[in-house]
């Protein structure tokens, strides 16, 4: 009752229908909570939370499709690589639920082999290859990343980022070392 009322009171913020599909989903009411996300999606495009929390709920019902179709415009619409690199394992997960993480890097060398210079298609495939297991595909990327951009601070963050995920501390403060005085952010 009082989540419709803050609803009525704040119509255009997304925290009152984000609380609503939560109370919802606690009362095994899955389906309305379901039902609330999609509506509000249609009327919050721009909002990354309320597609964030559609396309888990999506995943987790089975609906696969619309979950890789959520995380794929989640990624594309992200202004930056850090922000793109943080759709990339949910993004990979779903694919890997659907039997398309195949597919998914697929894409993904589809980019690399486009766009030569970046090295953003690599880090996207180095977190793919984590999510399926592949160590060794893993490796290559971060290789091929680091070598395309060797004094960048950003790559070198998403380098150390995704090394500290797979809880190596030691190998993401050597990526960094030699990048320190590059950085002029302070990150």
């Amino acid at each position: 009752q009082w989540t419709r009322e803050w609803k009525k009171l704040m119509p255009g913020a997304p925290a009152p229908v984000l609380s609503e599909a939560r109370l919802l989903e606690a009362a095994g009411r899955d389906e309305e909570a379901f039902a609330s996300l999609r509506a509000a999606a249609g009327g919050f495009e721009n909002n990354s939370d309320i597609r964030e929390r559609l396309a888990a709920m999506s995943l987790e019902s089975g609906r696969t499709a619309d979950a890789l179709r959520l995380y794929s415009s989640l990624y594309e619409d992200a202004p930056d690589l850090a922000a793109k690199m943080r759709w990339l394992q949910a993004w990979g997960q779903a694919a890997q639920a659907a039997g398309k993480l195949d597919d998914l890097i697929a894409q993904f060398e589809d980019r690399r082999r486009e766009n030569r210079d970046s090295a953003a298609p690599f880090l996207a495939l180095a977190e793919l290859y984590r999510v399926s297991d592949d160590y060794e595909g893993r490796r290559r990327a971060l290789t091929e990343a680091a070598r395309l951009k060797p004094d960048d601070p950003e790559i070198a963050l998403e380098i150390a980022r995704l090394e500290v995920r797979e809880d190596n501390d030691e190998a993401a403060m050597q990526t960094l070392r030699p990048v320190l005085t590059k950085d002029s952010s302070g990150r």
